[in-house]
């Protein structure tokens, strides 16, 4: 089944938020994984389609602004009323270069993961992991089995932090 990738009008039956080929080609310049360029074209999208679901769960609450069509679409992006972190608002017709970046990167991470994003319990038990593509790597240090939360990649977490797409969540004031 092929997919079916956001436009930006906030399509009621996307599932994607990038095509393959801009992933194979976000890929081949920025590191070129042996795993995603080795894939069938299934596999590749279903790693975009499992990637973007992943994204939509992990910072699910945590996204500035508001669904363009609230629950008439089937992603949590295009989103209204979204000013980043240097007080521009993004356009809501359309869907950051973070999004489709952080999309990629879940996905190859799914791929090339001892631990893919959608496996049970994902985020337990791993004792160490790295890989890198590009300029963005991905680090995993698990030591519980009990984790329930869905897998952490560190470099997506800075990538919509850095560029304003999420709020800050009570632990980070918590930091300091």
């Amino acid at each position: 089944m092929a997919l079916i990738v956001e436009d930006g009008t906030g399509l009621d039956n996307a599932d994607s938020y990038v095509s393959r080929a801009d992933a194979d080609t976000y890929v081949t310049n920025h590191g070129n994984e042996s795993e995603w360029t080795s894939a069938s074209d299934d596999d590749k999208d279903r790693a975009l389609r499992i990637a973007t679901a992943w994204l939509d769960g992990r910072y699910a609450g945590r996204w500035k602004g508001w669904r363009l069509r609230g629950n008439l679409q089937a992603l949590d992006w295009p989103r209204d009323n979204v000013i980043d972190n240097e007080g521009y608002y993004l356009s809501y017709d359309e869907l950051p270069a973070e999004i489709v970046i952080a999309t990629i990167v879940a996905a190859v991470t799914h791929l090339t993961s001892s631990t893919p994003l959608n496996a049970p319990n994902a985020g337990g038990t791993i004792a160490a992991e790295r890989s890198k593509v590009g300029e963005l790597e991905h680090e995993v240090k698990y030591a519980s089995s009990e984790q329930t939360e869905l897998l952490s990649i560190p470099e997506i977490d800075r990538l919509l932090a850095r560029h304003g797409l999420l709020t800050v969540s009570s632990d980070e004031y918590s930091r300091g």
